[in-house]
């Protein structure tokens, strides 16, 4: 059946898809299928704009609700099409298309640069002018900042929908006047954040009208909200958590989460399993890197591309039999990071005993993968606390230990060490400080034993 829905899409669209693709697309389709079996509804808010934007990849899905149909007997909802349609763009969702834009963004907030920040933050990372800030400094009297967005209102070549995006205020009473004097249709958010302006310029990009695009803006603070309640549900200091990623945050994402609690035991654990819906990949991005913020995020497993630093894994590395034991180890390291900090806690008077862990466990890590060896567990545990305590004495100013024969070994391996010596300048960005020669050298040495490594 679903090498069908594949050879279909394929042939109608011209386009091969990515393994990536088609191992989201599978399980997003199996979770589908249970979820209509069981009597539970789909939704999918993006259905209008998906089938107004993507026309050939929709009709081509609808296509594909057929083949699934016919063969598990149900009756698909036609908005599971947006969704299989929402694949077979994932490949090709760089290029996309210019669309005319009815909605404009204003950004209004207190302070200096508080407005004007978001916006530009916002349009950088769109590659484009959709929102503007207009900065309302604390000192000035409140019709001043009404009389610049006026203003700046008047400019319009043409008039188009707002959204005004406030932060509290009288700036929230503005929406009234705006509709009365310009005669312009507007809808106020308040309490915005810059993932607000980010959500709404990024809808507003696509063609979504007004009303569209202020209901599913404001469901950014539904996310916050969930973010904000995990951290209090949770009773650990530093909250860790895994986050599994879907179309919809509803289907896959979901079976996923059951999955990793079955296999990885965690039903019991203080480790939470988020779920999340890929909205696009800018936004995504930003509710990942929003939440890294928050708990420490473990892996990831998604079907889409996401740029960061996190471990990911795709929906397709679940169906090889060493993924699992992999997540195990990055659990497991996590444990023993956590052991480590807390029992020496008490011994780190100039930093976070926690984050000289941490830093220390992404520098072996990066050491590692450059020079292709595998530290024991005994010498990476040791290495591990020599770096931390290194942190420690660098910022107390202690007297290092001089390496010794270090002029030899750096000739021998001068290689090794360079590497070593890059990877150790995550130091100077935490914390400002830049470890001396002899400390890359004994660092590098545990490296070069071949009693240290299990390569």
């Amino acid at each position: 059946m679903f090498s069908g829905i594949i050879q279909t899409a394929e042939k109608e669209l011209n386009h091969t898809f990515s393994a990536a693709v088609k191992s989201g697309m599978a399980m997003h389709i199996a979770n589908a299928v249970n979820r209509i079996r069981s009597g539970q509804k789909i939704k999918n808010p993006e259905f209008n704009r998906i089938r107004r934007d993507h026309p050939d990849e929709f009709g081509t899905a609808v296509k594909c609700l057929k083949i699934i149909d016919d063969f598990f007997g149900i009756e698909m909802p036609l908005e599971e099409a947006g969704f299989l349609a929402l694949f077979f763009t994932m490949d090709d969702m760089t290029e996309g298309k210019k669309i005319e834009r009815p909605v404009s963004i204003v950004v209004m907030a207190h302070g200096d640069c508080t407005a004007s920040s978001m916006a530009k933050v916002c349009n950088t990372l769109l590659k484009t002018e959709i929102a503007v800030g207009i900065d309302v400094p604390l000192n000035e009297a409140p019709q001043s900042g009404w009389l610049r967005l006026k203003d700046w209102l008047s400019t319009l070549k043409e008039k188009t929908d707002i959204l005004l995006m406030v932060d509290m205020g009288s700036l929230t009473n503005l929406e009234k006047k705006i509709e009365e004097e310009m005669d312009i249709h507007c809808r106020t958010i308040s309490m915005v954040s810059t993932l607000h302006v980010l959500e709404a310029g990024r809808k507003a990009l696509l063609g979504i009208p007004l009303e569209q695009v202020f209901k599913e803006t404001q469901g950014i603070s539904n996310f916050l909200s969930h973010i904000n309640q995990e951290q209090q549900n949770s009773k650990m200091r530093h909250n860790k958590c895994i986050v599994t990623v879907c179309a919809s945050g509803e289907g896959t994402a979901v079976m996923t989460k059951d999955i990793l609690l079955k296999q990885l035991g965690l039903s019991d654990s203080d480790i939470s399993v988020i779920t999340m819906g890929a909205t696009g990949n800018s936004l995504l991005e930003d509710k990942i890197k929003f939440l890294s913020e928050k708990q420490d995020i473990l892996f990831i497993i998604s079907p889409f591309p996401i740029e960061t630093d996190i471990p990911l894994f795709s929906l397709e590395d679940l169906t090889y039999p060493n993924t699992i034991e992999k997540m195990k180890d990055l659990i497991e390291t996590d444990r023993i990071l956590r052991k480590l900090s807390e029992a020496y806690r008490d011994s780190f008077h100039k930093c976070d005993s926690r984050t000289a862990f941490y830093v220390s466990d992404r520098i072996i890590g990066n050491i590692e993968k450059r020079l292709l060896k595998k530290l024991l567990d005994s010498v990476r545990i040791g290495l591990l606390c020599h770096s931390a305590c290194l942190i420690e004495r660098l910022l107390n100013r202690d007297i290092l230990k001089p390496f010794p024969d270090k002029n030899p070994f750096k000739e021998k391996y001068g290689s090794t060490i360079d590497i070593v010596k890059e990877e150790l300048g995550i130091i100077k960005d935490w914390f400002s400080v830049i470890p001396s020669e002899d400390e890359i050298c004994y660092i590098a040495s545990c490296f070069l034993s071949e009693h240290s490594c299990s390569d």
